[in-house]
């Protein structure tokens, strides 16, 4: 089926959420990590913060954020290092190989998921989660954003660049290709009208069909606490 997208290759900005609660706030907080200020937005769209899973939780391998499945690795990673540096692993590199921070996804928040797929083997990595309470026949809007980076290091392997994303939802698929779109956030849109209560959402992050048995490539994917939005 056809999907409907919107994409934006620059620096991604908060989106507006509604509500008032100081429980929304200190939860935004939470999510924003280590250096985030973030001052609760009021305002667009019905948003469906308590229904959708963020990708939060504490950095490291293996590590999952709360509500999410993956049938292969990595984990929560920061705009550090893959994996978080808190735990000793690898920091992001640039063409000319020196450590660099990465551009945080949306301003304020510094942690993400992080999908890991090899030549050979594991030619794709599937995130999984479930948007709940939705109201069969309205129209919805899911936001998030992936990049592709290669951190200096990976346990003897060759790493590459992924090869790109798909998001399925709701009888939808929506592609992302990061052809000439390597190390930089990619923010996507996908609408979609809710044809029961709950909708599973599946990302299945890709690897180079041509490379070799030992590559590994890092997707990293996003999406904040207030993502999901009811649309007319």
């Amino acid at each position: 089926m056809s999907s409907c997208s919107k994409q934006d290759l620059s620096a991604p900005q908060p989106e507006k959420m509604s509500g008032n609660s100081s429980l929304r706030a200190e939860a935004l907080e939470s999510f924003a990590g280590t250096g985030g200020s973030l001052s609760l937005p009021t305002g667009v769209g019905e948003v469906l913060f308590e229904h959708f899973n963020p990708t939060n939780g504490v950095e490291g391998e293996n590590n999952r954020p709360a509500g999410w499945i993956t049938d292969y690795g990595y984990g929560i990673s920061t705009i550090w290092g893959l994996g978080g540096t808190q735990l000793g692993h690898t920091y992001w590199v640039g063409e000319n190989y020196k450590g660099i921070t990465l551009p945080e996804p949306v301003p304020g928040f510094k942690k993400f998921y992080t999908l890991k797929t090899t030549g050979g083997n594991n030619w794709t990595c599937i995130a999984s989660s479930t948007i709940k309470n939705l109201i069969v026949g309205k129209k919805y809007e899911l936001t998030y954003y992936v990049s592709t980076y290669i951190p200096s290091y990976y346990y003897g392997s060759s790493i590459i660049y992924a090869k790109g994303i798909k998001c399925f939802i709701m009888g939808k698929s929506q592609s992302v290709s990061f052809d000439n779109q390597k190390g930089k956030w990619i923010k996507q849109t996908v609408v979609f009208t809710a044809n029961q209560s709950s909708a599973d959402v599946n990302f299945h992050s890709s690897h180079p069909e041509n490379d070799t048995y030992h590559s590994v490539a890092f997707t990293n994917l996003f999406v904040g606490p207030y993502s999901v939005k009811q649309v007319k």
